[in-house]
């Protein structure tokens, strides 16, 4: 990869640099489901990630979901770095290449897709010309139905969307490249004292 910029604790720039460039990282395995008289909870899990899904059982107004998620030890023993993300599809909403992100959880933010209202903006860098900072939500809307689909986070995240009907937001990252912006190591914790 000699002449090529690796991702690292200042730049991200993963291989694929397509619209279509997030590849599966695993695959669920077993699911469970829980049923109480408040939520309903489904788990579902592999060796690498455990999802749950809470719903709420008397949902009032506005249908939603808590998304919590759990990322074990990333393998990087093929010797290739990762970006974990997770994707949210919303397949009945057309916001057509535009989606919304908080300003420091100030106000939002219209984004659109590889676009940028102050200069003529061209990126051979899809998915990483595209990410946000988002400290508390990133949301698509349907012009047409109106209807909208928010990701709130419990913390500052790293969101796009890429893809209508679709929010992507960056997980966690485990590299073994440096990005040679100054940091000089690569994004390799191995453990709870390094």
């Amino acid at each position: 990869m000699s002449g090529q910029q690796h991702s690292g604790a200042y730049i991200f720039r993963p291989t694929d640099a397509t619209i279509n460039g997030s590849l599966p990282y695993t695959s669920l395995g077993s699911a469970q489901v829980f049923n109480g008289k408040v939520v309903t909870q489904v788990s579902l899990s592999s060796d690498e990630v455990i999802v749950n899904m809470r719903f709420d059982v008397k949902q009032t107004s506005v249908p939603g979901f808590e998304l919590e998620t759990f990322v074990n030890s990333i393998n990087i023993q093929d010797n290739i770095g990762k970006e974990i993300v997770v994707i949210v599809e919303s397949p009945e909403i057309n916001n057509n290449r535009v989606f919304y992100t908080d300003a420091n959880g100030l106000e939002m933010q219209k984004r659109i897709l590889d676009y940028r209202p102050t200069f003529n903006f061209t990126t051979d860098q899809h998915a990483s010309g595209n990410y946000y900072p988002v400290t508390s939500a990133i949301y698509i809307q349907d012009n047409t139905t109106g209807l909208r689909a928010t990701f709130l986070t419990d913390r500052t995240h790293g969101a796009t969307s890429l893809k209508n009907g679709q929010i992507e937001v960056m997980l966690h990252r485990r590299l073994i490249c440096d990005d040679a912006r100054g940091v000089a190591e690569p994004l390799n914790e191995t453990g709870t004292s390094c």
